[in-house]
């Protein structure tokens, strides 16, 4: 599909390597908090689930005060490989 020219975009398979290659211990030492969100009501075909991987405390504390509990919503999603 030809997105335009203002988008950049790569091979999915290249672009997953290239995100794993920045979050390769990028956590080590810390302790690291996972969330799942649901963005939009948890049972809408229009919401969007979500994932937040943080070593702060504060954030996550935000996070969950402004979005839904996905946890759920998670466990629904189909494997998309």
């Amino acid at each position: 599909m030809d997105l335009g020219g203002s988008i950049n975009s790569i091979d999915k398979a290249k672009g997953l390597g290239e995100i794993r290659s920045f979050l390769k211990d990028i956590i080590v030492g810390k302790e690291m908090d996972v969330r799942f969100f649901s963005l939009g009501a948890t049972n809408s075909v229009f919401s969007i689930a979500a994932v937040q991987i943080t070593d702060s405390a504060y954030g996550a504390h935000s996070e969950d005060l402004l979005y839904r509990p996905g946890f759920e919503r998670f466990k629904k999603l189909e494997d998309p490989d």
